[in-house]
């Protein structure tokens, strides 16, 4: 079960005949934020897609980012003009819980990456995980041995990120 879903998300999700529901929160670069529902999206065109291996051979070390696509209904032309290349989607999936209501799961964070012509009367994106940020070269002086924290803040400021960890087992 994902941390901070309740029982009744998933017992609903395993649910023969479970509606799902789905919501993708998308940030342009412009600084607009689209909040779309599966009434925005063509029906069927919604894919995940994730795995452990990037090929037929495990690769120690290795990690393979997530990917997401899906078609945006653009028939009244509201999308027309966007920028869509490169901006950050949040996409999640619901289920109806006991009582009614619908409770979320988010599927992650994705960039957009490719983009078909807005000016159609759909839009086909495809995202990669944010995971590819962290695609880098790692250059930091360092002095070993030090500490996980050292480490862990090193790795963090070199991708531009805040790190949500500040203790642990051999933390400092």
């Amino acid at each position: 079960m994902y941390p901070g879903l309740s029982s009744a998300f998933d017992s609903a999700i395993n649910a023969l005949g479970q509606i799902r529901h789905f919501k993708c929160d998308i940030a342009l670069k412009s600084g607009t934020v689209l909040s779309l529902t599966q009434d925005n999206f063509k029906e069927d065109s919604i894919e995940f897609e994730s795995s452990c291996l990037s090929g037929s051979r495990l690769e120690l070390g290795a990690t393979v980012a997530k990917s997401f696509s899906a078609v945006i209904i653009n028939d009244t032309g509201a999308y027309s003009g966007l920028q869509f290349a490169g901006a950050t989607c949040r996409p999640f999936v619901g289920v109806t819980v006991a009582g009614g209501s619908v409770e979320w799961c988010p599927m992650g964070s994705y960039i957009i990456d490719e983009c078909s012509k807005t000016y159609h009367a759909t839009i086909s994106i495809k995202a990669v995980d944010t995971l590819l940020k962290a695609e880098k070269m790692f250059i930091q002086s360092i002095t070993f041995p030090c500490s996980l924290s050292t480490m862990l803040t090193a790795c963090c400021t070199a991708l531009g990120v805040t790190c949500a960890i500040s203790s642990g087992v051999n933390y400092s």
